[in-house]
Parts: structure tokens; sequence; C-alpha cells
């Protein structure tokens, strides 16, 4: 298997374990989207609670040029623990101070914080 069906094999486990949960509060509905032409993979939350309308991105992550991007993260214990759970190999810090494995761009740190001088790279 090549590295990008690997990559979106073990994205789209991590939706799909993540979309089990089930919300504690309010009718919520977990909505696993994993679009493999377009290598964009999201978990939503849609529903009802106390507040009103629900409509959420639990955490987004794309497939750009070979590397995983984590555009947002709104998990409590982070979504790049699971991807070195799966075997993304740990490869040092960023900049910010965070652990990121190898082909993971973190696409919510500001280019400033990135290696890259023109914007985000491999961190």
């Amino acid at each position: 298997m090549d590295k990008l069906e690997k990559y979106r094999k073990i994205i789209e486990s991590v939706v799909k374990k993540h979309a089990q949960y089930k919300p504690s509060h309010g009718q919520i509905e977990s909505l696993s989207i994993c679009d493999k032409e377009a290598d964009n993979y999201l978990l939503m939350d849609t529903g009802w609670d106390k507040t009103g309308r629900v409509h959420a991105v639990v955490f987004h992550l794309r497939i750009v040029e070979g590397k995983v991007w984590i555009e947002w993260d709104g998990t409590e214990r982070g979504i790049t623990e699971d991807l070195l759970d799966l075997g993304v190999a740990f490869i040092r810090y960023c900049e910010a101070g965070l652990f990121v494995p190898n082909s993971v761009n973190l696409g919510w740190i500001s280019a400033k914080l990135s290696p890259g001088a023109d914007g985000l790279k491999t961190l």
C-alpha cells in the first residue's frame, strides 16, 4: 500500500472512531464525512441542545501534497495522538512546543511559527 492510501485509511479510521462517541448533552448526531477524491475528512456535530442549534466541526483533516494537514482539532485528547498511535511516526517538536508527527501539518498554527519562510511546511 502506498503512503497516500495508508494515510487515507488511517484518517478514515480516526474519523469513524470519533463518530461513535455520542455527545453527553442535547440531541446531537455525529457525522463522519470522508471525501477521498478531495482528501477532506471531517467530523461534525449537528442537532439541538439547551442553547439552540448545534452545527460544529469537531475536527477537519486534509491530505495536501502527500501530507496530512490538521485544519481544526476540537477534541480533548487531540487528533495528533491518534495519528501517532496508528503509525504516523514522530519526528520532532515544532517551534510552538507541540509534538508533531512526520508528514503532518497543523493548519491552525500561524505561518510565523512554522519553519518554512513561505508559509506552513512539514514541521
